[in-house]
């Protein structure tokens, strides 16, 4: 299957919303009255996993400390007692189990807030430096330690240091699509399939156009529903007897009155036909959190 990602932005006049938006990217980084980092209008929806980190040998050191004094096993620790040693530590895949069990002890909650948090995308590079100002965030931090191999989605908005302020983690397996059709469902063929299309979720999740492809390959069923009919659900007495592949996804996004909202094209054509079938969903991602608009519906592309 080709994973072509396309995005197509109308040339118009850009609303006053978006005006709003574009004037706060240039203002620099500040927390408000209340504590909370000022918003920046550039929203991030991305699938990948998380890592902690110790900065320095002091927050290690008092790590250590603080799981002596909660009964917690550190005694891998122990020895860890210059740079060279710190590194490997933080280079060490079994430290996330490490930091998940000591840090979830609440006593132990305040080393938390002194770690290094990265988010890796799905090919387990590391794109962003993630932030928190508030408790219950911070938690889901520390929970999305424990998930080991699960995948997380983060929702959250882009600082102008290129920091992430984290809004929400969703963990993979609680997604509509992961309840439906890959935890529940027996049919290994559907399963294939999600998997296949969900190749599309290797991006940053920062432009509009990937974050309303991440929103579809996890929120919307029919996509997938759909694209299993077409591919092997085929009338051996029809036009097309061997049915359709998914060739390529297009994503167009442009304004519709104050709100942007993104169209998410599948194209698919008939297995040793050249018929073509085109069907899209949208999504609306002028804020923090897309939602959908339209399901599942027919495209006809203008000439």
């Amino acid at each position: 299957m080709m994973t072509d990602l396309n995005q197509q932005n109308n040339q118009q006049q850009v609303p006053a919303i978006a005006q709003r938006a574009l004037s706060t990217l240039s203002e620099p980084e500040r927390l408000v009255e209340n504590g909370h980092y000022a918003e920046t209008h550039e929203y991030i929806y991305v699938v990948g996993h998380i890592s902690g980190y110790f900065p320095n040998l002091s927050i290690e050191k008092e790590f250590y400390q603080a799981c002596l004094l909660t009964g917690v096993d550190v005694s891998s620790l122990k020895d860890v007692d210059d740079d060279v040693a710190l590194t490997r530590l933080n280079q060490d895949t079994s430290l996330h189990s490490l930091l998940y069990q000591g840090l979830s002890h609440k006593d132990n909650e305040y080393v938390a807030r002194e770690m290094d948090w990265l988010f890796l995308n799905v090919d387990n590079n590391d794109i962003y430096t993630m932030i928190t100002d508030s408790d219950d965030s911070l938690m889901q931090f520390i929970a999305a330690l424990g998930l080991k191999d699960q995948q997380v989605i983060m929702q959250g908005q882009m600082m102008p240091d290129g920091r992430v302020l984290v809004s929400n983690l969703i963990p993979v397996k609680s997604t509509p699509v992961n309840k439906s059709h890959i935890d529940l469902n027996a049919n290994q063929q559907l399963k294939e399939l999600i998997e296949e299309i969900r190749s599309l979720n290797a991006n940053d999740g920062a432009r509009n156009a990937d974050r309303a492809l991440n929103y579809v390959l996890y929120n919307n069923k029919r996509v997938f529903e759909e694209s299993y009919s077409l591919c092997y659900k085929a009338n051996p007495a029809g036009p097309n007897p061997n049915g359709y592949q998914l060739v390529n996804v297009e994503v167009m996004t442009s304004w519709s009155g104050e709100r942007l909202v993104s169209k998410v094209i599948f194209n698919y054509q008939g297995i040793n036909t050249s018929a073509k079938q085109s069907w899209y969903t949208t999504v609306d991602v002028t804020g923090e959190y897309p939602f959908m608009l339209v399901e599942w519906k027919r495209f006809l592309p203008q000439f």
